[in-house]
């Protein structure tokens, strides 16, 4: 009787080891999140542009917030597979009457 029931346990037991095992090796994917900022195009913009010259620049704003509308909020980060951020970017454009007035690196 307790050879019959080592048999049975030994399926399952492998099972559980396999398991244990096989989790421990999952790819985690790197992850991108926003807009990709690039410095070339944010040195272009310029004061007294509209917001449709810096929406075709930059593209759609991450961020725009209904109670700040004279400000767009680009934000982009990089977190690789283990969890790490390792690229963190803002830019903040600051609009005076349909006009850009400042722009804000916060890297």
């Amino acid at each position: 009787m307790i050879q019959g029931q080592q048999q049975h346990a030994l399926p399952l037991l492998s099972a559980l080891v396999l398991t244990l095992v096989l989790s421990g090796c999952i790819y985690k994917l790197n992850t991108r999140q926003g807009n990709f900022i690039e410095d070339v195009k944010v040195d272009q913009v310029e004061l007294d542009w509209t917001h449709d010259q810096v929406l075709y620049l930059l593209g759609s704003p991450m961020i725009e917030d209904p109670f700040h509308q004279d400000q767009w909020d680009y934000v982009y980060y990089f977190r690789s597979g283990d969890g790490k951020v390792t690229d963190r970017k803002r830019v903040t454009i600051h609009f005076n009457d349909d006009k850009v007035a400042r722009v804000e690196r916060h890297y």
